[in-house]
């Protein structure tokens, strides 16, 4: 009877034949490999890349949108203030279309930058049907021509060049000041005008004269919003009869006639810088990407006043 043991696999001698069974892996399969490596390396590169990118033109979208609510909701808080009688009424709005807008075919019309920010339809486009916000059976202004486009319908105000207006206005000072009237200016600083080295911003100056007897002035600006590209302001005109009343691109109270020196109400629109280059980079009338709001700011002392023209 043998005493021999079966030899462990790990010491048992393979065949020559079969050593190819065990062979390492190849040139060829590092290749491959390395290869596969490579395309799910730059899939992964460029997905990061693209949310990146993504997350960037967000962040730029999301401060542009910041700047700009923030600006209007300081224009709204003082316009509403606009002085009427019986104190000394001044308000006055200068319109300065520029030849330039974002540089986009914002209406895909086959035209870039085709229309005045004046709430008509410039460039024949407008869609009749949708005649003054028509909701049902009623329409937002019924007193109006139905041919007569207006804002917010399609094809007005689409594809707009960009204004740098300036609007001056005079409010009432606080109780117990040191002065009775401030007056306000909101002014767009363009190149080659700049703010602490920085051009598109929007500033508020305040002037107002001392009540100590001295006739001493007083005169202060600060930026309200940066990279603002465009500033326009449009006023309602109350001293015409309700069939006529529209939208005027500049307001004068100094040289205004009727019982109103002051509009009735001032659409507000600002046109702010969301590229995701640096606004050093931009040149003006160059494609560009670009946020827009807007605001209707309402001088109540005269909505309500009773001569007010109104439909019967």
């Amino acid at each position: 009877m043998s005493n021999s043991r079966p030899i462990p696999a790990s010491f048992r001698v393979v065949p020559p034949g079969r050593l190819s069974r065990w062979h390492g892996i190849t040139l060829v399969e590092i290749l491959v490999a390395l290869a596969i490596a490579s395309m799910l390396l730059v899939a992964v590169i460029g997905t990061f890349t693209i949310l990146l990118s993504l997350s960037k033109s967000s962040e730029v979208q999301l401060e542009a949108l910041s700047n700009a609510r923030a600006a209007l909701e300081t224009m709204s808080r003082e316009v509403k203030e606009v002085a009427t009688p019986p104190h000394p009424v001044y308000i006055v709005g200068e319109d300065h279309p520029t030849p330039f807008g974002d540089g986009k075919d914002n209406d895909r019309d086959g035209k870039t930058d085709e229309e005045q920010a004046d709430g008509r339809d410039n460039d024949a486009d407008w869609d009749k049907k949708e005649n003054h916000a028509a909701i049902g059976g009623l329409v937002e202004r019924p007193h109006q021509p139905t041919e007569q486009a207006d804002l917010g319908e399609t094809g007005v105000d689409e594809d707009c060049v960009f204004n740098h207006d300036r609007l001056s206005f005079r409010v009432a000072a606080p109780a117990r000041s040191d002065h009775l009237y401030e007056d306000i200016t909101y002014e767009l600083l363009t190149p080659p005008r700049e703010f602490d080295g920085q051009s598109y911003v929007l500033t508020r100056t305040t002037t107002y004269t001392l009540t100590d007897g001295s006739g001493q002035v007083k005169s202060a600006t600060a930026p309200i919003a940066y990279g603002v590209l465009s500033f326009n302001c449009l006023y309602w005109d109350p001293n015409a009869p309700p069939q006529g009343q529209y939208w005027l691109t500049q307001w004068d109270s100094r040289t205004s006639t009727g019982p109103f020196r002051a509009p009735a109400s001032v659409h507000v629109e600002l046109v702010v810088y969301a590229d995701k280059k640096p606004i050093e980079e931009y040149k003006e009338g160059s494609a560009v990407d670009t946020l827009s709001l807007r605001t209707l700011i309402n001088i109540e002392s005269v909505i309500q006043s009773g001569a007010f023209p109104r439909d019967p």
